[in-house]
């Protein structure tokens, strides 16, 4: 897995040169992780077999790396601001999964109806983690349903998500051109979006004579990842006895690692406030920043694994 890692690195670096040393590639809003992964598949031993990729281990790479970018988000501080705006927002975006996974779920009931009688019915459900969610959600449930018959359900979830990634690359910016076309048409001026070179950040932090604040993020997230784990491990086998019911249930919490993650987190970050108010310390140790380097940093090697 190390090599792996090590193997995306350079993908991901070569990526970013190309974009900087190719025009279009510059002016089309993919991502450099997006073209890293491309890359790996055309370098892979699919293609020319230059880089011994494994797929198990990338895809166990993809099933981890989630769980650590969602919990390192998870752990910044909550800055609530709700408006109509916003729950408008995200009713729209659930409408939306909910419809993609019905519509999906429709279909694979339909394929095992006429043509596949052995294929996984609710392998359709892929179709809105795959294009909604990501890579990582996409895998981590699909493998999880190998253990109940999905055969290649890793994989297939891996699938599906390059497929929304080629959608969203290219018919994206397809169906966008398209509306700035038709807008141009009928009058309405299309104001030209200003793309800043360089952005310096300014970053609050403190210097700790015995331990790194980079490392301080990394030990919160790390204690979070091994709470999720142990509780998984405890609450799977309590209700693994539970016959067949049981066993599928424990199989989808697996699934949604992620999810347990971002609660564990978020509990985490709110015992630590309370403890850091009530105790009066004057020393932040948590970084958003930081957590969100983490957390960028870590999503960028996933959708290059997962491609």
């Amino acid at each position: 897995m190390i090599l792996d890692f090590a193997y995306l690195s350079i993908l991901i670096g070569v990526a970013s040169v190309l974009k900087r040393l190719i025009s279009p590639l510059s002016k089309v809003l993919i991502p450099n992780a997006v073209i890293a992964g491309f890359l790996g598949i055309l370098l892979g031993p699919e293609v020319m077999k230059i880089i011994p990729f494994s797929y198990d281990r990338l895809g166990n790479l993809v099933y981890h790396l989630m769980a650590i970018g969602f919990i390192a988000i998870a752990l910044k501080r909550t800055r609530r601001s709700t408006t109509k705006s916003s729950v408008n927002t995200g009713f729209l975006i659930s409408m939306s999964y909910a419809l993609q996974g019905l519509v999906g779920f429709i279909i694979g009931i339909a394929l095992v109806g006429l043509f596949f009688k052995d294929l996984f019915p609710p392998f359709g459900l892929l179709l809105a983690l795959g294009f909604a969610q990501g890579p990582g959600q996409a895998y981590s449930l699909g493998s999880q349903w190998e253990v109940l018959g999905f055969t290649g359900g890793g994989a297939v979830g891996l699938s599906v998500s390059t497929l929304g990634f080629l959608w969203a690359a290219f018919g994206g910016i397809v169906m966008l051109n398209t509306m700035v076309y038709r807008k141009r048409q009928v009058g309405i001026q299309i104001e030209r979006p200003t793309v800043k070179k360089r952005v310096e950040a300014v970053i609050k932090d403190f210097e700790f004579s015995d331990i790194d604040g980079f490392t301080i993020q990394a030990l919160a997230v790390g204690i979070v990842y091994l709470i999720t784990y142990l509780f998984l491990k405890w609450f799977t086998g309590l209700i693994g006895g539970l016959g067949t019911f049981g066993e599928t249930f424990a199989q989808v919490l697996w699934g949604f690692h992620f999810v347990i993650g971002v609660l564990f987190a978020m509990a985490f970050r709110a015992i630590y406030e309370r403890v850091r108010k009530s105790e009066k310390y004057e020393i932040e140790y948590m970084n958003d920043f930081l957590l969100q380097r983490i957390g960028g940093g870590v999503f960028d090697f996933m959708v290059a694994a997962s491609i």
